[in-house]
């Protein structure tokens, strides 16, 4: 919602980011429900295992396993029950549960194989969008302004597009600065078109993991209904019986089947959804929206250098720079990127945090975004007070002197804004240097009678040790 809020989308494509948004859950839920639904299938592992039953009690030839549909698996059933007596001695083959066993450890496996890869391909897509956005924003840096494309050659290599002026070793530092460009543009446009085909690898190898779920639900059924049945007919060395037995759990198996096709089934949309996604991802383009949150950052990134500047915090001498993504703060320094967390103590935080909020203030406010225009603050002074400070401890020295500060930083911003901005603070200092002794409204103490909790409301005494 940032890009929305700092203006760099408009509404009606913030609805179709959202709907998009919206579109791609709907595609993950239909994925799952169509899974769910082929798992539940009349020939789901339950069916094959009684398949299998209805062999060994010689009901059934020996069939192929390998090719086995819905229909096929529910006519073979049928088959079974219909006959009244075995029609063969059953093989003394292979063990079906040692088999399904062993299908079930290679499931295993390739469940295994199928969810590193999709790790491995995930990992890659992130790396490509981390280095798009370092890229962007270097590519932003040194086409600032576009002070190296002038309109024809020839003029590059007599006037720098600042003053004006001839300056013959421009046609060099253009030259540099250009081809740093061209390779962030090369770079950019490599890792941009890899990323749709590393997401198209990632859901097929999802689709794949869903397929191997699916199999070893169908397997632990398949060995379920085979324990099952083997205790249902030991003991029995009559064939008939056993055969007699096997027909009838297939008989209940065919009867609660014939229900579920009966019910209501799952309406395979995934094609529609995605032909939809295609459609918006196409329509929205995420370059113009970028460009202009870039733009409307960097713009904001001003303000709170500024206002880091007349707080006097750390790191105020580097390029301040707001971090959307991970809605921090970043300097650059020479030793490289200072995160908010790793600026020092809470001076430096609480200054961040102020600078930052007032910052986008102004920016709603010029702009006239659809935001509040006010800003409530809980006791900033706090990060000034020693911890173990006795009450009705005053501020004084550097630390009062900070404080103030901040307050006539946050007065500034107000006044600045003449009365669309307001900002509310509660407070535990009270301080009688101005911005701060003029712009108090009320002081909520019990010993004047102003405290939150009305004096009568209070039944029994409070004892203030």
């Amino acid at each position: 919602m940032i890009p929305y809020f700092l203006g760099a989308v408009d509404p009606e494509q913030a609805l179709m980011e959202n709907r998009l948004r919206l579109l791609r859950q709907d595609l993950a839920q239909m994925e799952a429900a169509v899974a769910a639904a082929r798992s539940l299938s009349p020939a789901s592992g339950q069916a094959l295992a009684l398949v299998t039953e209805a062999v060994e009690a010689g009901l059934l030839e020996p069939l192929p396993r390998q090719e086995m549909t819905v229909d096929r698996a529910l006519e073979h059933l049928r088959r079974a029950i219909a006959e009244a007596s075995p029609t063969q001695t059953p093989d003394a083959g292979d063990d079906p549960v040692s088999v399904l066993v062993e299908q079930r450890r290679e499931l295993r496996e390739r469940h295994g194989r199928a969810r590193a890869r999709i790790a491995n391909l995930k990992r890659a897509a992130r790396e490509n969008s981390e280095f798009l956005e370092q890229a962007a924003e270097q590519h932003a840096r040194l086409a600032t302004l576009s002070l190296f494309t002038p309109a024809n050659a020839a003029d590059l290599e007599a006037r720098c597009p600042v003053c004006d002026s001839h300056q013959p070793q421009l046609s060099q530092i253009a030259e540099v600065i250009n081809r740093d460009l061209g390779r962030l543009d090369a770079d950019m446009t490599v890792i941009g078109s890899d990323t749709p085909e590393i997401n198209a690898l990632i859901a097929a190898e999802e689709g794949t993991l869903q397929e191997i779920r699916s199999a070893l639900g169908r397997n632990q059924e398949q060995l379920d209904t085979l324990t099952a049945g083997q205790r249902a007919t030991q003991g029995q060395t009559d064939a008939s019986r056993r055969a007699v037995l096997v027909q009838g759990r297939i008989s209940l198996f065919l009867e609660t089947a014939g229900r579920h096709v009966q019910g209501p089934q799952v309406v395979d949309r995934r094609e529609e959804i995605r032909a939809k996604i295609a459609e918006l991802e196409e329509t929205i383009g995420a370059g113009a929206r970028d460009d202009r949150l870039n733009s409307f950052v960097s713009r904001i990134n001003t303000k709170v250098k500024d206002k880091a500047v007349a707080l006097d915090l750390e790191h105020k001498e580097s390029p301040i720079r707001l971090d959307p993504r991970g809605l921090t703060v970043v300097a650059d320094t020479t030793r490289g990127p200072v995160r908010l967390a790793d600026m020092g103590g809470g001076e430096n935080w609480l200054g961040y945090h102020v600078a930052t909020l007032l910052s986008m203030h102004e920016w709603f406010s010029e702009q006239r975004n659809p935001v509040p225009r006010f800003l409530i603050l809980d006791q900033p002074s706090q990060v000034y007070f020693p911890e173990d400070a006795p009450d009705g401890t005053t501020l004084a020295g550097p630390d009062r002197t900070a404080l103030l500060n901040l307050y006539r930083t946050i007065q500034n911003t107000v006044d600045a804004l003449d009365g669309d901005f307001q900002v509310i603070v509660m407070e535990h200092a009270d301080l009688d240097d101005e911005p701060f002794r003029s712009s108090v409204e009320a002081r909520w103490r019990r010993s004047n009678g102003q405290a939150l909790v009305p004096q009568d409301w209070i039944t029994e005494e409070i004892d203030d040790d």
